[in-house]
């Protein structure tokens, strides 16, 4: 009787292990649907970064013809003669290149503005991806604690078993040696009759 008892404690137990484990699985499910979602947006890193570099590499090249064009400017405004072979340059050649590399100057300013408030934007949504793909990794190791959760319970199930089956079996022995006495005690009992 008190092996019964034991018995069905035991499978009580186990049926708890099982709805655990149950809802875990279910919370793995919920898990690894956010993360694809959430997967899906960190994949704009690698977009995010190359659109940086490219407009990085604009930027440094604008900048570069910028300042060619302000040391165009400089060098017009500040000789009225060729210091490599000191001839006179003429007024109206100055100010035309001036002009010139002065449109020019605004042009490249322009540029880099625009240029800036872009990188802003994009290192904005950078910051803002990375944030995510931290977001999967952390769900990454939250489904593996699962995992592990999950397998530690499926093990106590298991010895839960094994437990259930030595009861039954030492039930069993019991049983197997209280029929062994009763047929003794018959056997006696005929051996006695007979004398």
């Amino acid at each position: 009787e008190q092996a019964k008892e034991k018995k069905s404690a035991l499978q009580e137990r186990i049926k708890e292990e099982t709805t655990v484990i149950e809802e875990m699985q279910i919370k793995i499910g919920k898990t690894i649907q956010d993360k694809e979602l959430l997967s899906l947006r960190a994949q704009g890193v690698a977009l995010v970064s190359g659109a940086i570099k490219d407009y990085e590499g604009i930027m440094s090249g604008l900048q570069a013809k910028h300042n060619a064009a302000a040391t165009t400017v400089k060098f017009f405004t500040e000789h009225d003669d060729c210091p490599t072979c000191q001839q006179k340059i003429p007024h109206t050649h100055k100010d035309g290149i001036v002009d010139v590399s002065k449109g020019k100057l605004k042009e490249y300013m322009d540029g880099m503005k625009f240029l800036d408030a872009e990188l802003a934007k994009k290192r904005g949504n950078l910051a803002i991806l990375t944030k995510v793909a931290a977001q999967v990794t952390q769900m990454d190791r939250e489904i593996y604690q699962y995992q592990v959760n999950i397998s530690s319970h499926q093990k106590h199930i298991q010895a839960i078993e094994k437990e259930i089956t030595t009861l039954s079996t030492n039930k069993d022995i019991t049983q197997a040696d209280d029929a062994l006495k009763a047929q003794e005690a018959a056997l006696a009992a005929l051996k006695s009759r007979r004398l």
